[in-house]
């Protein structure tokens, strides 16, 4: 379930909850995904994994939560990269390699963007929101799905100090060899569009 509002800043964009309970973790991915990067390299991100699984955050440009939480996530790509992930951004909507390669340097990003255009990465993961990550096993196995942090705290409001790092304790029970305790959560942040090709 979804719930959202509208925000008009710049552009209009919905501003979204996503609820836990249609999408599970465990999900297996069916077949292989080739997408680009920003800088036009072909990648299958889902078969070639990290020791521990490859992480996605998917994006809108212009979804202010979305910037607002690339920050916390370039830490966490830094961290985790020599621990055994692979990390990657996911633009989900319609834009130029040269826009998206422009707003990652804008806002530094620390590992890849991928450019998903089609939604094929956001369907297999069962993505709605933006921002929204999600953890795959190397087998393609779906271990995280939800949040990055609890930065902010229901649509419209932002808390002042982040008090639940959800992907980064998922990201921990992984490398530990243990279950991810929550491996769904609830995301804030803005709709994600269909594509204009369709799925």
């Amino acid at each position: 379930m979804i719930q959202c509002k509208r925000h008009l800043s710049g552009a209009a964009l919905l501003i979204c909850t996503a609820l836990p309970g249609g999408a599970h973790a465990g999900t297996a991915v069916p077949a292989p995904v080739t997408l680009k990067t920003t800088t036009g390299k072909t990648v299958q991100p889902l078969q070639h994994t990290g020791k521990y699984g490859v992480v996605f955050l998917f994006i809108q440009h212009g979804c202010p939560i979305s910037n607002a939480t690339s920050p916390y996530y370039n830490k966490l790509c830094r961290e985790f990269t020599p621990k055994g992930f692979k990390f990657y951004y996911v633009f989900v909507e319609h834009v130029s390699a040269k826009q998206a390669e422009q707003h990652a340097k804008a806002y530094q990003y620390a590992c890849p963007a991928l450019l998903d255009p089609q939604q094929k990465l956001v369907h297999l993961a069962k993505a709605t929101i933006t921002p929204e990550a999600a953890i795959f096993s190397p087998q393609g196995t779906r271990l995280y799905m939800g949040r990055v942090n609890n930065l902010f705290a229901a649509l419209g409001i932002q808390r002042p100090h982040i008090t639940s790092s959800d992907l980064r304790n998922a990201l921990h029970d992984i490398a530990s060899r243990l279950p991810v305790a929550h491996p769904v959560t609830t995301a804030v942040g803005c709709y994600i569009p269909l594509p204009l090709t369709g799925r």
